[in-house]
């Protein structure tokens, strides 16, 4: 039982190969930084897992793209002051 009082069972989720296709496609195409990219399908996954899908495909990704760009405009917002070197 979850936190919910809901039954579920969590699955292993597999990932197809167009997802890293895809993956790569962002990286170089959309200059979405890997690790933004990386937190994103590490979220798709766990969303596939708590619904029962065991593969995930490139047709899922739609939320996690949004993700990821989200992910992106908020490490340009918060990047760091370079500051001044002596």
């Amino acid at each position: 039982m979850n936190c919910f009082g809901l039954f579920s069972i969590v699955q292993s989720v597999f990932v197809a190969p167009e997802v890293w296709q895809l993956k790569s496609e962002w990286q170089s195409k959309e200059k979405i930084n890997g690790r933004v990219i990386e937190i994103a399908l590490r979220v798709a996954m766990i969303c596939a897992a708590f619904d029962g899908r065991t593969l995930l495909k490139a047709d899922d990704l739609g939320p996690a793209r949004e993700l990821a760009e989200y992910g992106e405009r908020v490490r340009k917002l918060l990047k760091p002051n370079e500051g001044e070197n002596l």
